[in-house]
């Protein structure tokens, strides 16, 4: 059974990689080394608006909702998001599956191995910004919120750059270059 908690957010999109950074991490460091986990980034329209509902929903195998709810609500990141409006709301339910229903058998069983590999990616892309870019990461939410935004920033330009041959030619490879369609 996966544990799911979906945040969601409302202001701009960094917020998303502060608490995958500042919660996420955190949550990973504690029950992840023993499970299977993974997060995903998600957006009501998919234009850069910055009103739009978006958020993150992080789903971990065998942790029960109380123990990830209890961890999430002593959260620093999270209680200060609160206090100042960005979180809209936090949701937890249990899935069977983490994975699109409507896949075949095979690749529903084995989809989480995948996404927590994209995870990681992600993860150690923030902690490289950081560190590289020398970023203190500010007490201030709203200066912690800039330095993320251009942390986004620099992420997204990689992503817009690199993603069609680090991650689209790699994953043909992977499947001997067999023909597929692209559809978002």
């Amino acid at each position: 059974m996966w544990t799911v908690a979906e945040i969601n957010i409302k202001g701009d999109k960094s917020i998303d990689l502060m608490i995958i950074d500042k919660t996420i991490r955190q949550l990973i460091n504690q029950y992840g080394p023993n499970t299977n986990w993974t997060f995903y980034r998600f957006a009501e329209n998919k234009i850069n608006d910055i009103n739009s509902s978006h958020g993150i929903q992080f789903k971990i195998e065998n942790v029960t909702i109380h123990k990830i709810k209890k961890q999430i609500d002593k959260n620093n990141t999270i209680n200060q998001l609160s206090e100042n409006g960005y979180i809209q709301e936090i949701n937890y339910y249990e899935k069977i599956s983490i994975a699109d229903p409507v896949w075949p058998l095979e690749m529903r069983q084995n989809w989480h191995f995948l996404a927590n590999g994209f995870c990681k990616f992600i993860l150690g892309l923030i902690q490289y910004h950081i560190i590289t870019n020398k970023v203190n990461l500010s007490n201030n939410i709203e200066d912690r919120i800039c330095e993320y935004k251009e942390i986004n920033k620099e992420i997204s330009k990689l992503y817009n750059n690199w993603s069609n041959h680090a991650f689209f030619h790699h994953i043909s490879a992977i499947f001997g270059y067999e023909k597929t369609h692209i559809i978002f």
